[in-house]
């Protein structure tokens, strides 16, 4: 009897615990967060895009995407970045394009991006920046960049 009681009790905690995990796959999203275009460039704003594939029947509009950048390790205020869904082109996966009003000045650029209005999904993209070159001229700040990053014989 004793033994009858606790394989009831295990077939009743199986049942939950089943039918919770059931719960858990059938709310997850096939939203995800892909590849980035563009190139930041010391001394230029960040103009960058990024894939996103968003839930079957909903468009990114709608995917409550954000975006978070730091600058070496100086954070760009929110009210100076900006996210907007790019239109849909035959051939180009889904993206939004990622717009700050302020000019890069450190080497090194991390942006977060989230998507998701319920159940978010983060993910870290780390950008080198490039020298800007003017006229075949490269400014100061370039050249320790590309020395750091290049070796004595450049890039």
């Amino acid at each position: 009897m004793d033994r009858t009681k606790t394989e009831l009790i295990v077939k009743i905690r199986n049942a939950i615990f089943g039918t919770g995990l059931w719960m858990v796959a059938a709310g997850a999203s096939a939203l995800s967060l892909g590849s980035s275009r563009g190139a930041v460039v010391l001394g230029a704003p960040v103009d960058l895009s990024f894939d996103i594939q968003p839930d079957p029947g909903t468009d990114l509009a709608s995917a409550c995407v954000t975006a978070k950048l730091v600058a070496g390790d100086t954070a760009i205020g929110d009210a100076k970045v900006r996210v907007v869904p790019l239109p849909d082109m035959r051939g180009r996966p889904p993206a939004v394009r990622v717009q700050a009003a302020v000019a890069v000045d450190e080497p090194v650029l991390m942006v977060t991006l989230s998507a998701g209005c319920t159940g978010k999904i983060t993910r870290t993209y780390t950008f080198f920046c490039r020298a800007s070159v003017h006229g075949g001229s490269v400014g100061i700040t370039g050249r320790c960049l590309a020395a750091s990053f290049c070796g004595r014989n450049g890039c």
